[in-house]
């Protein structure tokens, strides 16, 4: 019965931890980029071992991606740009 006990255990142990992992995981991937628990789109993972890792949400990366790509967008029309060209700046937020 001891075998039977401690395998039941370590299930249940698994299922629980399989649990915590799915719903931090669901909270990556839909945390706004200025939402988490320091209001920077980072949620905190807790990986097998107990030990937890910080990730920036998917939005806060999305954002992070099309600041840049404005950026590079704005660069190249400076650098190529000619007399009359439009500029379209829009907000994120």
């Amino acid at each position: 019965m001891s075998e039977l006990t401690d395998a039941t255990a370590a299930l249940t142990a698994l299922i629980a931890h399989y649990g915590q992992t799915r719903d931090e995981l669901v909270a990556a991937m839909t945390t706004p980029a200025d939402g988490g628990q320091s209001g920077d789109g980072t949620v905190d993972i807790t990986l097998p071992n107990g030990d937890q890792i910080r990730l920036q949400s998917l939005m806060s990366v999305i954002d992070r991606t099309a600041e840049a790509i404005d950026v590079l967008a704005l660069n190249r029309l400076i650098a190529f740009g000619k007399p009359g060209d439009t500029v379209i700046l829009r907000s994120r937020r």
